[in-house]
C-alpha cells in the first residue's frame, strides 16, 4: 500500500514541479539521461572550439549524495516549491522515524535512526533528490560556464 501512495504522491508532485527544475538539469527527468547530458556537453564544448574560444570542464563528484540530503533543508525546499499544509506534512512524516541496520552474514547490528538523505530504491527518492539539488546549475549562472548536472 506504501508505494502505491508513494506513487500517486509522485505522480502529482513531478507535475507540480516539472517546470521548475534548471533546463540544465538531467538526472531523474522525463526524456533526459547522463546520455543527454553528455552530449549536451559535447555540443557546448564543439561550438566553443569551433569558435575559437577556451572549453574548460569541471567534474564533480558527490559521494554519497543521496545520503547527504538534510530533511530539514529538503522541506524548504518543498516549502518553495508550494507545497504546504497536509502534503508537506506527509512528507515531513515519510522523513522522519527511518531505522536502518547492517547485516553480514546473518549477524545484525543494532538499529540507528536516519536523519538526513532520501529513501534509495523508493520511489519518492529521485525526485527529491532532484528538487534539492536544483540549485547547483543556478549556482553557476554567475559566470559564464553552465553546470549539467546528471
Amino acid at each position: 500500500m506504501s508505494k502505491l501512495l508513494a506513487q500517486v504522491v509522485h505522480l502529482h508532485v513531478s507535475e507540480f514541479v516539472e517546470s521548475s527544475p534548471s533546463n540544465l538539469q538531467h538526472g531523474f527527468r522525463k526524456r533526459r539521461s547522463c546520455v543527454t547530458q553528455l552530449l549536451r556537453v559535447f555540443h557546448d564544448v564543439g561550438k566553443a572550439l569551433d569558435s575559437v574560444k577556451e572549453a574548460d570542464m569541471v567534474y564533480f563528484g558527490f559521494s554519497k549524495a543521496f545520503d547527504s540530503v538534510s530533511h530539514r533543508n529538503l522541506l524548504l525546499k518543498l516549502q518553495q516549491h508550494g507545497i504546504s499544509c497536509s502534503l508537506l506534512n506527509w512528507f515531513s512524516d515519510y522523513l522522519s522515524e527511518r531505522r536502518q541496520r547492517v547485516v553480514v552474514d546473518g549477524v545484525s547490528s543494532s538499529f540507528l535512526n536516519v536523519t538526513s538523505g532520501v529513501p534509495q530504491g523508493s520511489v519518492l527518492g529521485p525526485l527529491l533528490f532532484l528538487i534539492y539539488g536544483n540549485v547547483l546549475p543556478k549556482a553557476a549562472n554567475h559566470s559564464t560556464c553552465s553546470a549539467h548536472v546528471c
